[in-house]
């Protein structure tokens, strides 16, 4: 995973100055953009131009200021020398966020030489253990990803408590403790009917025709709902199914 950065500055006199970066076959994003207000300071310190001047660093990434406005961030702080000693050749000196991909000109530029940078021959080094266990964890995501196509991220389940995540999915798949389930895959109860007589209780039944709890659909659902809407809908509708199920004192 290549990793890289780029560099765009302008001094009053109209001198634009542009730099790339290569940074590493085994690295972080994180870690360049942690870099790159620290290799600015380093030319700016060595820039006549910037003593005694007002120098303002701009950077897209917000994680990178938070870390080095705290303490809890050892790794940003320790390679944040360039940036100390230019606070004390600066006049003043301002690290500000500005957004990305929102067409800044210089933001823009920089996002272009780091692509450059990208192209470059990479240097090797060797991760820090939250580098490594980053990439890690991204590779694997990225695997899972890929063996899993159908996996939506935006299903309104994950808005879910735990609790009612595990009662909508055993819903859906149909692998539940209802009796239809228990008695047509494992012989367990005395058979799939449901208690009002049908003949399959399912979550088909429950939710929708079960005579038993017309009552409770009432009061959760005064308006007519598709099975669709009570199984795959909004975090909203969703909690309602959770909650008429544990109303009906059913065992999902």
């Amino acid at each position: 995973m290549q990793h890289r950065l780029g560099q765009y500055w302008q001094q009053h006199s109209n001198v634009y100055k542009l730099q790339a970066h290569e940074y590493g076959k085994y690295s972080t994003n994180y870690k360049a953009e942690a870099e790159a207000p620290q290799e600015a300071a380093k030319v700016l310190v060595n820039s006549e131009a910037s003593h005694h001047a007002k120098v303002v660093l701009l950077t897209d990434a917000r994680s990178v200021l938070d870390a080095l406005d705290s303490t809890k961030c050892p790794e940003v702080n320790a390679r944040a020398q360039a940036i100390t000693t230019l606070s004390l050749t600066a006049s003043k000196l301002v690290l500000q966020w500005i957004p990305g991909h929102v067409d800044i000109f210089g933001n823009d530029v920089a996002d272009q030489l780091a692509k450059e940078g990208g192209m470059m021959e990479q240097i090797q080094h060797n991760p820090s253990y939250n580098e490594a266990k980053t990439l890690i964890n991204s590779a694997l995501d990225c695997h899972w990803r890929q063996e899993h196509p159908q996996h939506n991220s935006k299903d309104a389940i994950h808005k879910l408590s735990r609790a009612e995540q595990v009662t909508i999915f055993r819903l859906r798949t149909g692998h539940n403790r209802l009796k239809h389930h228990l008695f047509s895959r494992f012989k367990i109860g005395d058979g799939p009917n449901c208690p009002c007589g049908a003949n399959r209780q399912d979550a088909q039944h429950v939710l929708q025709d079960c005579p038993l709890l017309e009552d409770a659909r009432l009061k959760y659902w005064p308006e007519s709902r598709e099975m669709n809407q009570k199984l795959y809908g909004s975090a909203l509708q969703l909690g309602i199914t959770a909650e008429f199920i544990y109303a009906s004192d059913l065992t999902i």
